[in-house]
């Protein structure tokens, strides 16, 4: 979500103040509302292009793992369940008759 919000500025400043010059806006209103319209549009755009990033480059791991997504978030909330181990009983004393 910060990567999407930081591209989205870095990106969209410039495309906005680009097109605003040729757009004729006489009025406040008309300027709010035209950086609104070519900002959702620029926001949305980001969105997909990292949205696309992520699906792309994300971690080799989580591809063969097969994990749902619950079970990655409990494991990056520190809720990662232990294994199951195998105990063995311990010889006790006496027991060698």
């Amino acid at each position: 979500m910060q990567v999407t919000f930081i591209a989205t500025l870095f990106v969209g400043t410039p495309v906005v103040t680009v097109l605003s010059v040729f757009a004729e806006l006489p009025t406040w209103p008309d300027r709010a509302m035209f950086a609104v319209r070519v900002g959702a549009l620029i926001w949305f755009v980001t969105l997909l292009v990292v949205y696309l990033y992520a699906r792309l480059y994300r971690d080799p791991g989580d591809r063969e793992s097969g994990s749902q997504p619950e079970d990655r978030e409990a494991v990056s909330e520190g809720q990662r369940e232990e294994p199951e181990r195998d105990v063995q009983p311990s010889p006790q004393s006496g027991d060698d008759d």
